[in-house]
């Protein structure tokens, strides 16, 4: 973990335009605590540079850390000359949750004009539709009757759950983005909870769920969990 962080003290110091950190094997971190970062314990550190940039000298730059001159093990590759605007709109296509629910970006032609469409751009907020989370929340809130209700979107990134639930029938929708290591916060909004009332949370991995689903049993009567790849949404109603 220290030698990725000054890896990438290294690679910015050199010259490179951005530092990506990869899980080298697909282990998982689960939440820190509060003011801490933690790395994978096998971490790839990705540097990007300007294509006539002097590669040598980095490796060199490299090689003179303590840590890195006996064990150092680097790839140099050239990245393929692309319209990367173009390329990367053509990632992004429309994509239905449910029956009637549709994100689109606003370049691509509606599928369904007389589905309820939400026209989002991908941005820089979390929150698109195409990752597992979202979309196990973007079916749960197709699936209610929101009309007239009050939803709240606790963690909302681009707002894309929001923006759903009022399109979908909801009076009122409130929007609210934190430090997502300050997750202990979900039991307060528990709490601001009537009777009755219903709730769904993603971003639980899937060896999770049931932990998460023991803590919230005696307050809601719980759903099933729903699964989609490695990640699952807890959901249910508010006990009288």
């Amino acid at each position: 973990a220290a030698t990725a962080d000054a890896v990438s003290d290294l690679l910015m110091e050199a010259g490179s335009a951005s530092v990506t950190f990869i899980d080298a094997k697909d282990t998982p971190i689960y939440e820190p605590k509060i003011g801490t970062v933690v790395f994978w314990a096998d971490t790839t550190v990705i540097g990007l540079f300007e294509a006539n940039h002097d590669m040598n000298a980095v490796v060199a730059l490299l090689k003179r850390h303590d840590e890195l001159k006996d064990t150092l093990v680097y790839k140099i590759e050239q990245l393929e000359d692309k319209d990367w605007e173009r390329e990367w709109m053509d990632n992004f296509h429309p994509i239905q949750f449910g029956e009637k629910l549709w994100i689109c970006p606003s370049w691509r032609d509606i599928p369904d004009p007389d589905a309820v469409n939400v026209l989002l751009d991908p941005g820089l907020a979390f929150g698109t539709g195409t990752h597992a989370t979202t979309a196990l929340c973007l079916k749960w809130l197709e699936s209610q009757d929101l009309t007239g209700k009050t939803v709240v979107d606790f963690g909302c990134g681009s707002g894309i759950l929001g923006i759903a639930a009022i399109k979908l029938g909801a009076k009122r929708m409130i929007g609210i983005d934190i430090d997502p290591q300050a997750l202990e916060a979900s039991l307060v909004i528990l709490g601001l909870l009537k009777p009755g009332g219903k709730i769904a949370m993603s971003g639980i991995l899937e060896q999770q769920a049931q932990s998460v689903a023991d803590v919230y049993a005696p307050f809601l009567a719980l759903d099933e969990i729903a699964v989609e790849g490695e990640w699952t949404r807890v959901s249910g109603t508010k006990n009288a």
